[in-house]
């Protein structure tokens, strides 16, 4: 009878060992998030960033036509010329910077990084890259009575068309250039 007592002690001893180890461990390892939760928390205010920009960008600003425009209007002239128009003359509550400009040329779109000549901006080909902050401290014309940003593109598109102009920002949003 004493043998198969020790046996159930035994046992008990077992289980109390296993499950002192066991709980931490399970506390441990189910506790920490996940790569994934953690990029998806990291991600998370870039994300915000990206959209809250996005909608400076569409159309929100009701028109006295009934129509809408945005915050800041990106148009191409048909003379190798840009403008980022301030439709409201204040500044964007997410900064907007132009990391560079796309062209396509006919076979190949080219990158234009934007350079500041005295009050004149270039976007031409060049390998440093510099930022285009679209604030209205950096206006440096008037377009139809509005404050905007000239920016002198070195290459014409192909046929000339608003279509093959876009500005990519620090987020990666890309504007398509409107017509004027």
């Amino acid at each position: 009878m004493k043998k198969g007592l020790s046996v159930v002690i035994g046992m008990l001893i077992f289980l109390i060992v296993l499950i002192s180890i066991i709980t931490p461990l399970a506390v441990v390892i189910f506790s920490r998030p996940t790569v994934e939760q953690q990029q998806i928390i990291e991600e998370t205010p870039y994300r915000n960033m990206v959209e809250q920009q996005q909608l400076e960008l569409c159309p929100i600003v009701p028109t006295q036509y009934g129509g809408t425009e945005s915050l800041i209007n990106f148009i191409y002239t048909y003379n190798s010329t840009a403008f980022f128009i301030f439709n409201l003359n204040e500044t964007p509550p997410i900064p907007i910077i132009v990391k560079y400009i796309l062209v396509f040329n006919g076979e190949h779109w080219l990158r234009l990084g934007i350079t500041k000549h005295g009050n004149i901006y270039i976007a031409e080909e060049t390998q440093q890259l510099s930022d285009l902050y679209i604030t209205p401290s950096d206006v440096n014309v008037q377009y139809n009575g509005n404050p905007a940003i000239m920016v002198q593109l070195s290459v014409t598109p192909y046929q000339n068309s608003p279509n093959y102009v876009v500005a990519v920002t620090q987020y990666g949003n890309i504007l398509v250039a409107q017509k004027p």
